[in-house]
């Protein structure tokens, strides 16, 4: 049973080495020589080289085992890679192209954002999104939004968005998505400096950790904790929380998938106690008033941020 195990192992690490470990060939030389020498005990074992009636012809048989298979093994299983790569870059693509046309996508929160709280949207190129919301790697997110100088980039991958999504109607979901990465944009950038104003804000810093913040180093410091983390992420599903309740009729059932999905989450995402206060919260007059509205539940909202899962 080991045995097959062991040749899958080999043959994905060498080829993932040159895809995830670039240039780094004492890793690939190692991989390739004891791809070699497990080719070459497979070959001794196999009856056609057992039964060689003449010693050339086993050796012969032996030295093209060993170097043959390592080389066949490598090109299948990158090739299978590329392969698939392709496949994946064109179904984000393709599904790029529908969100950019489609009036619930990206030209509802482009236009939402300008409209109401004057910040500038764009899409994330398609290589770059494709990239970084296709796989599970540390930092990438099916939906995000980074902060440029003067406008939010947003990247969404709508498939990974939905995944485990059970609605009959899956647009008032994504759209509490793009909500709720805009509501990050919003947050964090006015804390931002610019190349014409120094000054770093601590408004989307936990409280806890707000009090080291002294420079812009330290700003970056405290946003990687857990409780920035949390505290951040209680904003942005508050402000989704409230867009929905003001603008869409099934708002109770969104909020409660919503609850549903921050129990089973990451722990920088247990957000269910001020999704509860956002939930009966009186609301804001109109949708333009929306942020300080969430930053009033996210300060006054009676919630631990050093919450620990049971």
């Amino acid at each position: 049973m080991l045995r097959p195990i062991s040749w899958i192992a080999l043959v994905s690490l060498l080829a993932l080495s040159s895809r995830a470990i670039s240039y780094d060939w004492l890793l690939l030389t190692a991989l390739w020589l004891a791809l070699a020498v497990a080719a070459g005990v497979w070959a001794i074992q196999q009856p056609w080289v057992k039964e060689a009636k003449r010693p050339f012809e086993r050796h012969t048989s032996i030295a093209l085992s060993i170097l043959l298979i390592p080389i066949l093994a490598y090109i299948v299983a990158l090739v299978s890679g590329v392969i698939l790569e392709r496949i994946s870059a064109d179904r984000y693509n393709n599904a790029r192209v529908e969100f950019m046309t489609d009036p619930d996508g990206f030209p509802f929160i482009k236009n939402f954002a300008l409209e109401h709280y004057g910040a500038h949207v764009v899409l994330t190129s398609p290589v770059s999104g494709w990239a970084t919301s296709s796989f599970p790697l540390p930092h990438a997110s099916a939906a995000f939004m980074a902060i440029g100088p003067g406008f939010c980039e947003l990247t969404l991958n709508p498939r990974n968005v939905l995944r485990g999504f059970s609605g009959d109607d899956p647009r008032p979901w994504v759209k509490g998505v793009m909500i709720h990465e805009l509501a990050h944009c919003l947050d964090i950038s006015r804390d931002m400096p610019s190349f014409t104003n120094n000054k770093i804000g601590i408004k989307s810093i936990a409280p806890t950790a707000a009090g080291n913040v002294v420079d812009l180093e330290g700003h970056i410091e405290a946003a990687n904790g857990l409780a920035t983390k949390r505290w951040r992420e209680a904003l942005a599903d508050v402000f989704a929380v409230g867009y929905w309740r003001m603008v869409e009729p099934s708002a109770n059932k969104l909020v409660a998938d919503l609850k549903e999905k921050r129990r089973n989450g990451a722990t920088a995402h247990t957000t269910s106690c001020w999704i509860q206060y956002a939930a009966n919260a009186p609301l804001p007059d109109n949708l333009s008033s929306l942020p300080s509205w969430a930053d009033e539940i996210r300060t006054t909202a009676h919630c631990a941020l050093q919450h620990k899962r049971s």
